[in-house]
């Protein structure tokens, strides 16, 4: 009985302050890197999916007065607080997984991209050959790099611009590489050459590292895959043991 009447006092108080709760979860509960997934997402309104994850407790909440008529109503309590825990985190833990496999492309995709702009620096500016990269930009951040151009029209030899393109996925590569790229705009044509060959070293350690993870990546998930016959088989034999002794020992107990 007591159970029930804490459960019904949880559910008035949850909906009598719903907003208020849903406010303090907006201010003091979001994940510190929320935001940062929601933009690589492209998620625009980070405290919209907030409010939607208050809503996934608040509307089954209700349910919870069902623990009161199970056997072990702690146990059947505790299991349903478990599982608005988990309703709670599963967009966040979605959102996080789509952002480890987005990180991952762009790890990929950038070294690819930057390769393409070495080579238009040939015989362009670091500006245009931005800008003439656009067609060759992969979709994934394709608008970013229109931006970046957009910005640099504006302001050519302003730091920021490249500071900030990307700077989302806090991947230091990124960072690394577009302040060379600042250096090459930026330092006379006698040092050019080298900023490029440092360019042009660090692109090809980046995608050959990027590489050999992959392949790493794939190794590990087909090893995990040729487990499987060998659990299988294990299982089986051990089934087949427990087999014969039960039969062993059921002769034994007959004889």
């Amino acid at each position: 009985m007591a159970i029930l009447i804490v459960n019904i006092a949880l559910i008035v108080l949850a909906t009598a302050y719903r907003n208020q709760i849903r406010d303090h979860l907006l201010r003091h509960w979001m994940e510190k890197d929320f935001r940062t997934c929601c933009r690589i997402t492209g998620e625009k309104h980070p405290e919209s999916l907030m409010a939607k994850r208050w809503g996934n407790i608040r509307k089954p909440l209700p349910l919870i007065l069902l623990a009161s008529f199970f056997r072990d109503p702690i146990k059947a309590e505790a299991i349903f607080i478990l599982l608005l825990v988990y309703r709670y985190e599963s967009p966040y833990l979605k959102l996080k997984t789509s952002t480890r496999k987005l990180k991952s492309q762009i790890r990929y995709q950038f070294p690819i991209y930057l390769r393409q702009i070495q080579v238009l620096l040939q015989n362009n500016t670091v500006v245009t050959a931005i800008e003439r990269s656009l067609v060759y930009a992969p979709s994934l951040f394709q608008e970013e790099v229109s931006h970046l151009a957009a910005q640099l029209r504006e302001r050519p030899q302003d730091l920021d611009p490249y500071l900030d393109f990307l700077s989302f996925y806090e991947l230091p590569e990124i960072a690394r590489a577009m302040k060379l790229l600042y250096r090459y705009n930026t330092v006379g044509q006698a040092d050019s050459y080298h900023q490029l060959n440092r360019m042009i070293q660090s692109t090809s350690k980046w995608l050959r590292d990027e590489r050999i993870s992959r392949r790493q990546s794939s190794l590990l998930a087909y090893q995990w895959w040729g487990m499987v016959p060998l659990l299988g088989v294990t299982l089986l034999f051990l089934t087949v043991m427990m087999n014969i002794l039960m039969t062993m020992f059921g002769k034994g107990v007959s004889g």
